[in-house]
């Protein structure tokens, strides 16, 4: 356990909170073998997976964040008699795999418990992944960036702060920009190594033609459509968030950008001239 704990940069701290590194890894049960199928959006945040997941309701596929240490799994440690993996696999499939499907959504963070269930070794060939990128990374970080200010992560959700224009920052927005890219550089690398391939989907063409999008994923998923014949009448309660504000925030970055570049260019050539 402790390879799986080095390599995926487990929380240790947040680990040994909840006990999880005293369970009974060794002597986990078959709960999850038991599973018919075992779906997984592989995502990042504010990558379009709340829109992709709630879409994919039409199909009878619920995906939610079961995998979250700071949200399900934390809730589930302190409200309940959880306290051994094998608990929480029974309870996960008991409460959460309806006909016997169960359905995550996955940020990379959260793999480790994928070791700790002694499912990364069943990953490449009994589960299906479908892995949900944005085309442009610009705007999915000043998403996150707005989100965070207000703690907003869905249209449902209340504002505990409106974002202003005051609150533009474009080193926190670049760091956002750097951590999607590596995120998306990690879920890659894992895909290798595992020797999985997954069925990649854009937001940008999802958004475009959803119904199209949904259907092929739900194929991809091995779902017999014709069994939801109302399924492109299925209105998503979720809606975009984007304000003016986030368009704001983007051109203020380009330009930004833009005179960050130049100011760099003319310190070279100033370097290399003398």
């Amino acid at each position: 356990m402790n390879t799986f704990e080095n390599f995926f940069k487990l929380p240790a701290d947040y680990i040994e909170k909840i006990t999880l590194s005293k369970l009974d890894y060794e002597n986990n049960n078959d709960a999850f073998k038991g599973l018919k199928n075992k779906f997984c959006i592989a995502c990042t945040a504010r990558s379009g997976s709340s829109y992709l997941s709630i879409g994919l309701d039409r199909y009878g596929l619920s995906f939610y964040e079961y995998f979250n240490l700071n949200g399900f799994i934390k809730n589930a440690y302190e409200n309940s008699d959880i306290t051994t993996t094998s608990k929480l696999m029974s309870y996960l499939v008991d409460k959460h795999a309806p006909n016997s499907i169960f359905s995550v959504k996955l940020a990379y963070e959260n793999i480790g418990l994928l070791a700790l269930f002694g499912e990364l070794q069943n990953f490449s060939k009994e589960w299906k992944t479908v892995f949900l990128t944005r085309e442009n990374i610009l705007r999915q970080a000043i998403s996150s960036y707005i989100a965070i200010l207000t703690n907003q992560w869905t249209n449902v959700m209340p504002k505990k702060y409106d974002a202003k224009e005051i609150d533009y920052d474009f080193q926190k927005i670049l760091n956002l920009v750097d951590a999607i890219t590596i995120q998306n550089a990690k879920w890659e690398r894992f895909f290798k190594l595992l020797n999985i391939t997954p069925y990649r989907v854009v937001y940008e063409d999802l958004i475009k033609d959803p119904n199209v999008e949904l259907e092929s994923i739900a194929h991809f998923f091995g779902i017999d459509i014709k069994q939801y014949p109302d399924a492109r009448n299925h209105q998503p309660w979720i809606k975009s968030q984007t304000t003016f504000l986030n368009h704001l925030f983007e051109k203020r970055f380009m330009e930004d950008a833009l005179i960050m570049l130049d100011s760099n260019l003319d310190n070279l050539i100033t370097k290399v001239s003398n």
